[in-house]
């Protein structure tokens, strides 16, 4: 006896989910907006409206020199001054028009920089000499004697605060009111200094009901909060509010809208508002990639950094992994879909979200590159990505079936293939292997560009492609792996059907 059923994968927005049972992940669903979770995701990003987009590229921009690019920063003041900063092996720079300029500072060699803007300076830390200060002219030494060593400093309530050096690695410094040249010596607060762990980080978030941000304290093995406003009604105290994991360096902390997200040995962790209510929700946010950031390599954490990328709804973190010294993966979460994928690619040193939403990354050997949905390769390199689906089992785990036809809805901006690979139950068989071509024809736009802008030329173009493949055998479950790997070839995959015959052979 056998009876036919027609499955559809129509929302491919639910990330990567390497931490549940191979065949509990997706949800099946016409029209309901339930999101199918995937075994894994490579050089693939969601798409709002339900698919998966093979992820933008990526171009050379500038050869700085030879040394790891180890800061990058743009410095904005009020009269206008407008400074793209980068720094590089013992130099700093401003990058005008495509041309460097030495500034002249003397940093340490291939030391992470730091930059915060403070009262119209941008302030240069690079955790082992003196903090320095630029005015967009002439680059001098911080005054009010703030900690040789300085790690990583932040602007709040009109102060500049400063941790880092050996000497008392529990004090967070901070400036006068409006006077960054003055203070520290004996204005700090005393964040535990009597558990033996290093101040790592600083940032800033919102406790609920709060107009006004609060800082956050990374330490080595747990993370506390400072309130208060400096007064002598309200002076600034700090408690411990988290010991499960601290934050390993200074650039694995970022604000999401009222958020906080960070690094740890664990995973990714974050504070927030619950419900609107003055309490403060903590969770992580990597629970479904958990294991993914367990098995890194812990030696190489604190060299692993993260930014808010706001144009594409997500905080990212590049981490290392297969042993690089660099971080080589970057781990992305869309904070309006809550779901994971990752981007792999050259070694990443350093990374900058620009003011008009720009990604730029530095390299290990001097390059600076730059991120755009118009380009297509990874610096004249293919993009390799998959998708690759758990282990379908059509709601019947323990009856035999077969698929009598599979349908996939796609689109290409040009004459691309497709490759279409699947597994017989849990890995044990390997499945047939189809390689669809999608033919741009008729529906490809002439001199369009590929880009997400709804008001131009769209990559792909409108309408959409529907290609049948037919997998092979019987089987309990199957898993498929949609692959497609070449340099200018943007593809968008949107639906899954699957026809399915189950066979009773009891």
């Amino acid at each position: 006896m056998t009876a036919t059923q027609v499955f559809r994968l129509n929302n491919l927005t639910g990330g990567i989910n390497s931490s549940a049972e191979e065949n509990a992940l997706v949800s099946f669903a016409s029209g309901t907006g339930l999101q199918a979770e995937a075994r894994d995701i490579e050089n693939f990003m969601p798409l709002n409206r339900g698919g998966q987009s093979k992820a933008y590229g990526y171009t050379l921009f500038k050869a700085v020199g030879s040394s790891p690019i180890t800061g990058l920063y743009r410095y904005i003041k009020s009269d206008g001054t407008n400074l793209f900063l980068v720094s590089s092996g013992t130099q700093l720079y401003k990058l005008l028009n495509g041309v460097l300029t030495n500034l002249g500072a003397t940093l340490s060699l291939n030391a992470y920089i730091h930059f915060e803007t403070a009262l119209d300076d941008c302030i240069i830390c690079d955790g082992v000499q003196h903090p320095l200060v630029f005015d967009g002219n002439t680059i001098s030494t911080l005054g009010g004697s703030p900690p040789t060593g300085a790690r990583q400093s932040l602007f709040y309530q009109n102060r500049l605060w400063i941790f880092g050096g050996t000497a008392d690695p529990s004090l967070l410094y901070y400036s006068n009111p409006n006077d960054i040249n003055n203070g520290y010596t004996t204005q700090f607060v005393q964040c535990d200094v009597n558990d033996g762990q290093k101040i790592t980080a600083i940032g800033k978030f919102y406790l609920p009901g709060d107009l006004e941000p609060i800082i956050i304290v990374g330490k080595e093995r747990s993370v506390g909060i400072i309130t208060g406003d400096g007064t002598t009604s309200s002076p600034y105290t700090f408690a411990k509010i988290n010991f499960d994991f601290g934050i390993p360096g200074f650039r694995q902390i970022v604000q999401f809208g009222q958020n906080i997200g960070y690094l740890t040995p664990d995973g990714v962790a974050s504070y927030g508002a619950w419900d609107g209510q003055a309490k403060m929700l903590y969770q992580y946010l990597s629970e479904k990639v958990r294991n993914k950031f367990q098995a890194l390599e812990q030696s190489t954490l604190k060299n692993a950094l993260c930014w808010l990328d706001w144009k594409n709804t997500r905080i990212s973190f590049a981490v290392a992994e297969l042993n690089s010294a660099y971080p080589n993966v970057v781990w992305h979460y869309d904070v309006r879909l809550g779901c994971w994928y990752k981007e792999r690619f050259g070694n990443i040193s350093a990374t900058l979200i620009d003011t008009d939403g720009t990604w730029y990354h530095g390299d290990d050997v001097g390059n600076l590159y730059v991120h755009s949905d118009t380009y297509t390769d990874f610096n004249g390199s293919a993009i390799n990505a998959y998708y690759t689906t758990p282990y379908l089992d059509f709601g019947n785990p323990n009856v035999k079936k077969r698929i009598l036809d599979a349908r996939i809805t796609a689109r290409s901006q040009g004459n691309y293939s497709l490759g279409i690979s699947s597994k017989l139950d849990y890995g044990t068989r390997i499945g047939k292997s189809n390689t669809i071509t999608l033919t741009a024809g008729s529906y490809m736009w002439n001199d369009g560009t590929w880009t997400s802008n709804i008001n131009t030329y769209q990559w792909g173009a409108a309408p959409i492609k529907i290609k049948r493949f037919i997998p092979s055998g019987y089987f309990n479950n199957i898993q498929f792996n949609f692959s497609q790997s070449g340099a200018n070839q943007p593809i968008d995959i949107f639906e899954i059907e699957f026809t399915v015959e189950f066979e009773d052979f009891r």
